[in-house]
């Protein structure tokens, strides 16, 4: 399976591979100490703004989906240099925003959500389920999100499998678990809470593997229709894509039923 994973992902497009060099040497350049990624460097895909973050921004800047955002509690997983959650929080005024990440991003997140009431950062590893109810229940009042939103979190460092406790993390953080145990004992509220997912496809094993271990947790995923490519275009951020990275992007919703 591993062997797999990484031929896929060494047959990533060329322009994601020349953004990630450029990241790994200037990691090497400023001399930062490193976890989670290869040996000596931090775990470098966050320093850039990905395709999906700018299918994501469009997506939710529709009329349906902005409201679904607005006054909720919101969850990014693995939110990168955090300019995705800048624009939800500016742009969908949710209750309140929790961009999360590993602890080497936390700066950089705060950075860009620095000034904005609503949102804040934190540092979040996945597969820690007790970690994602304290997190939530620490930031929104309830040990779960009302939405979740996941952005190019699809990949891997070829050592580990990342997408498996990415899957337990969401889980825990739609609260399904706990919608499950109220239908089972026909008490307390239904949580009807959403996800919404943008990744590159770089790997089909490696995104099989991730969709198997949704299903296997109750989970179910509806792929959604990419915005217009000129809607794509119009964002600032979509500027240094060419319009076949932004529309080869997978886009769908998760949540524990339809």
């Amino acid at each position: 399976h591993l062997a797999a994973v990484a031929i896929c992902e060494r047959q990533s497009c060329v322009s994601q591979i020349i953004r990630l060099t450029f990241a790994l040497i200037a990691r090497m350049a400023i001399g930062q100490a490193a976890v989670g990624w290869f040996p000596g460097l931090q775990d470098p895909t966050g320093d850039c703004t990905w395709p999906p973050a700018v299918v994501l921004m469009a997506h939710l800047s529709q009329s349906r989906t902005k409201a679904l955002l607005h006054n909720k509690s919101v969850l990014e997983l693995g939110a990168g240099n955090g300019s995705l959650a800048k624009f939800l929080a500016l742009n969908s005024q949710p209750r309140k925003l929790l961009a999360t990440d590993l602890p080497h991003r936390l700066k950089d997140l705060r950075n860009a959500l620095h000034g904005i009431a609503a949102a804040d950062a934190a540092a979040l590893g996945w597969g820690d389920v007790d970690a994602v109810k304290m997190i939530c229940k620490e930031h929104f009042g309830t040990p779960y999100a009302e939405v979740v939103i996941i952005s190019d979190c699809l990949y891997t460092n070829w050592v580990e499998d990342s997408v498996a406790p990415l899957a337990l993390t969401l889980n825990a953080a739609l609260g399904a678990d706990a919608d499950r145990a109220a239908r089972q004992k026909q008490v307390g509220p239904e949580v009807n809470n959403v996800a919404f997912l943008a990744y590159l496809p770089r790997c089909k094993p490696l995104e099989a593997h991730f969709f198997d271990c949704l299903k296997n947790q109750g989970l179910q995923s509806m792929p959604l229709r990419l915005p217009e490519s000129y809607v794509l275009k119009s964002f600032e951020d979509a500027r240094d894509f060419g319009e076949d990275e932004l529309l080869a992007v997978r886009l769908c919703e998760i949540s524990a039923g339809f």
